[in-house]
């Protein structure tokens, strides 16, 4: 075989393996359309599915969240007698005239007249430019269970959600539910408020027991 020839051959074999490489990629790319395709298709299904799906209810109190304490005495409504909203949420203090740097404690109390309380949560809404929170909460003598305990001296707020024991039916007159020690920063009027849609007070299967929430005023001088 001439030299001629063997070039000729080399070069058939380049071109013969150029075209399978570009085949290889080709049919790869007809794959990856392929796939695409179905994985949109099947996207939206699935989304076209969802929409015909009912939507979960989201929880928006204290009976809704499922706790293992409210639960146990969770059932309709005919199981038990029907509570009156006649509950009191109030703060107090030793004084409402305080100094710049002062400390002081903030007692929440519950009034329930006489009925009995699965359990209580609320937030307490504050200027944290007025006022800070110590972390430590104290826990009043009726309720026995505390799943929450926050304070959050940044955007001002003080959570807590109070439960009996399952274990327990005692009614309630008036109880501390927590304290709180305070410290006054910086003159001026400090208002705390309850935010009245993430404060209830639980009873017969998550009825709701509660009136009224005070807030306080201070006044820092």
């Amino acid at each position: 075989m001439n030299k001629e020839n063997m070039d000729k051959n080399l070069k058939n074999t380049k071109i013969i393996s150029t075209l399978g490489f570009l085949s290889l990629i080709f049919l790869a790319l007809i794959g990856y359309l392929y796939i695409n395709n179905q994985t949109k298709t099947r996207l939206t299904s699935l989304k076209e599915l969802d929409k015909t799906l009912p939507t979960a209810p989201q929880p928006s109190s204290m009976a809704d969240k499922s706790y293992p304490q409210l639960k146990a005495k969770t059932g309709t409504f005919l199981n038990y007698p029907q509570a009156e909203k006649r509950s009191l949420l109030t703060l107090a203090t030793a004084k409402t005239s305080i100094k710049p740097g002062e400390s002081f404690e903030l007692i929440v109390k519950l009034n329930a007249a006489g009925e009995v309380v699965d359990g209580v949560e609320f937030i307490l809404k504050y200027d944290p430019r007025l006022l800070t929170a110590a972390e430590e909460v104290g826990e009043g003598s009726f309720f026995t269970i505390y799943p929450q305990k926050e304070v959050n001296n940044q955007e001002g707020s003080l959570r807590v959600i109070a439960l009996q024991s399952p274990d327990d039916n005692k009614t309630l007159n008036e109880e501390v539910v927590v304290t709180f020690l305070m410290r006054a920063l910086s003159r001026g009027s400090a208002n705390l408020n309850f935010d009245l849609d993430k404060t209830h007070v639980a009873a017969y299967g998550g009825q709701e027991l509660l009136k009224q929430a005070m807030p306080l005023t201070l006044t820092i001088q």
